[in-house]
């Protein structure tokens, strides 16, 4: 007759190690108390990044679409990519380890960057912390290298000024630029101009990951290719981005003139707006800004967004393809006539035969995700087995728990 073992749920695994690092901070820091922690730890500095109170919970159980909202039973907030790595460890040496998703700036639309009863790493709060790589600049005229190493939990917008002081820029941005660069690079980065300089995943040279099983793991196309490309669209399944080594080209300048030339168009249907490489790249900012003002920004967002290959980011199998994105804001009583609008489109797309992929993916059972991933869900199930076996990281995307 077998043994039954009856093992603690992850959740009380986690309380269980804030209760003991508090006790440590009481009664002092004894050899019994030591005992019951991971040597890789740092005992004494745990207490004070670990959070279970209502404020920090809150912050990290809501996002920019407003729709989802899963409790964790922790937030994280790291002083070095170390602290990273020793959580992660702990949770992969445990016997029932506890889900982790790294949170940036929260701006995901159906709860992706949740962990509910598990932890939430606060990359905002690493990167106010300043610990982290931040954002190094080199340029190297007579080689022709421009690059910069940047935190995964920088934001587009600082990764642009920094490198506009040197005259050089990244040829790839979103749309809006208040997004952190690990967490773009997770899902794809794509804006207007993708179209020509491609996805932000199409201008990376070289990554720091720290994988599932707790390994801080230097990676590029020469070097541990198989996690780089795993992780550049990976939906963070497979790593969490602590750097990125971003290609640089000399910044465009305004020759207005010389882009016009060749063109032709009907007078009266000439429009020209004169800002600068910033203004046009932050354009979003002033409305966003505009709708914080009035109230209208902290609201649900049921968006979907649309694609009409060795990373794991998926595109339709076409030689050319068209992004769609219905944008909505609705009320917090109405958003469920959007999303079910959302769905109808769906199904009228899959009825008509119209080949189509979502950007931002959401699907509720791994048969949608199969479907998804196409011929590439074979390498995804593979590459989650080789580097996050234990399908500790990134539970909100619902990939291989649908809970």
């Amino acid at each position: 007759m077998g043994v039954v073992e009856n093992y603690p749920s992850p959740t009380y695994l986690i309380l269980l190690l804030i209760t003991i690092t508090r006790l440590i901070s009481t009664v002092g820091k004894t050899e019994q108390w030591k005992a019951l922690l991971p040597p890789e730890l740092e005992i004494e500095s745990l207490s004070q990044k670990l959070r279970n109170d209502p404020e920090a919970i809150e912050k990290v159980s809501r996002d920019f679409g407003n729709v989802v909202h899963d409790f964790p039973a922790a937030v994280f907030e790291p002083s070095s990519v170390q602290d990273i790595v020793s959580l992660v460890k702990l949770s992969e040496n445990s016997s029932v380890p506890f889900k982790i998703a790294a949170r940036g700036q929260g701006h995901s639309t159906r709860g992706q960057a949740m962990a509910r009863d598990g932890v939430v790493v606060d990359m905002a709060r690493f990167r106010e912390r300043g610990n982290g790589v931040g954002i190094r600049v080199f340029v190297d005229p007579l080689m022709g290298r421009y690059y910069a190493d940047v935190g995964g939990e920088e934001l587009w917008i600082d990764v642009l000024k920094a490198s506009l002081e040197y005259g050089v820029a990244p040829s790839s941005w979103t749309d809006y630029l208040y997004l952190t660069v690990g967490g773009t690079l997770s899902n794809a980065g794509i804006s207007g101009q993708t179209f020509r300089y491609g996805p932000q995943i199409s201008i990376v040279l070289q990554m720091d990951v720290i994988t599932g099983k707790g390994e801080l793991v230097t990676c590029s196309p020469q070097r541990n290719s198989e996690l780089f490309h795993a992780v550049l669209g990976g939906l963070g399944q497979f790593g969490i981005i602590t750097r990125a080594r971003i290609a640089l080209k000399p910044a465009p300048k305004r020759e207005i003139q010389v882009m016009l030339q060749g063109l032709s168009y009907i007078p009266g249907f000439y429009y020209e707006k004169n800002v600068s490489f910033v203004e046009f790249l932050n354009r979003v900012r002033s409305g966003e800004l505009k709708l914080q003002s009035q109230g209208l920004w902290d609201v649900p967002h049921p968006w979907l967004n649309l694609w009409d290959n060795k990373m794991s980011a998926c595109i339709p199998e076409e030689d050319v393809f068209y992004a769609v994105g219905f944008l909505h804001s609705s009320g917090y009583d109405n958003w469920k006539a959007f999303d079910a609008q959302n769905r109808e489109i769906l199904k009228y797309c899959n009825d008509a035969g119209i080949k189509l992929k979502q950007y931002l993916p959401h699907y509720s059972t791994q048969e949608d995700w199969t479907k998804h991933f196409g011929s590439k869900w074979g390498t995804f199930l593979e590459r989650k087995h080789q580097f996050d076996p234990r399908m500790i990281l990134s539970p909100g995307q619902r990939i291989f728990n649908n809970n």
